[in-house]
């Protein structure tokens, strides 16, 4: 029995170490150069928004997901940035555990994310695709808009950084929409002009109101070969989550078990 036990706690020693080990790397590559090299479809970093996110600049108001930058216009009120939880309203997540929030409270604001990637194919259609939603009101139902709250997305086909600049090209001609609480796939298509490029997701809040929310997931960027048509956008992963992340689901799951196997020796 001693012998069967022991086996069992070098077991549970291995699996919580590789799942430490797992978290570890996660949390540092939260705080990687947030550039991504295209290849193909699926070039942006996390783009549906899993895993951790990090506070920008130790601002604990600005929590957003690996692999994205926050904007903001300042001539407005910067807004909050966090993690729209599955849990908390899985009205708010279009697919996985988590999307991208912004928000503000009885103030207005112009703001969103941004992500450039860099080894783009000059010269080549570029086609970037965001599952969007906004929930604006003066009133505490969470279930139906009644304020004013636009979004759109965009590309800079050059890379630049700033979304006020004329070379952005944006979705619908630039005319915003109104996608209110539900989410709505926007669409947009770029001639490359450089050898990177810069994705960007707007939002404006036109009234004051007590809730001005934006949210974003399910991000997509690809190149659109000449002569053919977009392919649909492939379905998520079930619970969107990537491999690293099932695996450490089964780590704990196999720690837990092996955890109350050892409850009954004792």
């Amino acid at each position: 029995m001693k012998k069967v036990r022991a086996i069992a706690l070098i077991a549970l020693a291995v699996l919580t170490t590789s799942s430490l080990a797992a978290a570890a790397v996660s949390q540092h590559h939260s705080y990687l150069p947030m550039v991504a090299t295209l290849a193909g479809d699926l070039a942006l970093l996390n783009p549906g928004f899993e895993g951790a996110f990090r506070e920008v600049d130790g601002i604990t108001e600005l929590k957003v997901a690996s692999g994205w930058e926050p904007w903001w216009d300042p001539k407005a009120t910067r807004p909050e940035y966090k993690r729209a939880d599955l849990v908390v309203d899985p009205r708010r997540v279009h697919s996985g555990s988590a999307a991208q929030q912004w928000f503000n409270n009885y103030a207005t604001h112009t703001a969103g994310i941004y992500q450039r990637v860099i080894g783009v194919p000059v010269g080549k259609t570029l086609v970037f695709e965001t599952w969007v939603q906004a929930f604006s009101s003066g009133q505490d139902d969470f279930t139906h808009s009644n304020g004013r709250y636009r979004m759109r997305i965009g590309i800079d086909p050059y890379g630049g950084l700033d979304p006020e600049s004329p070379d952005v090209v944006w979705s619908n001609g630039g005319n915003a929409v109104e996608p209110y609480d539900a989410y709505q796939l926007l669409h947009v298509e770029a001639l490359a002009r450089s050898d990177r490029a810069t994705v960007f997701v707007w939002g404006q809040a036109e009234w004051p109101l007590k809730h001005n929310d934006a949210y974003c997931d399910d991000t997509r960027l690809y190149v659109l070969d000449d002569g053919s048509t977009p392919s649909p956008s492939p379905s998520p992963v079930p619970g969107g989550l990537t491999e690293e992340q099932v695996r450490d689901i089964v780590r704990q799951e196999l720690a837990k078990a092996i955890r109350a196997w050892l409850a009954t020796l004792e």
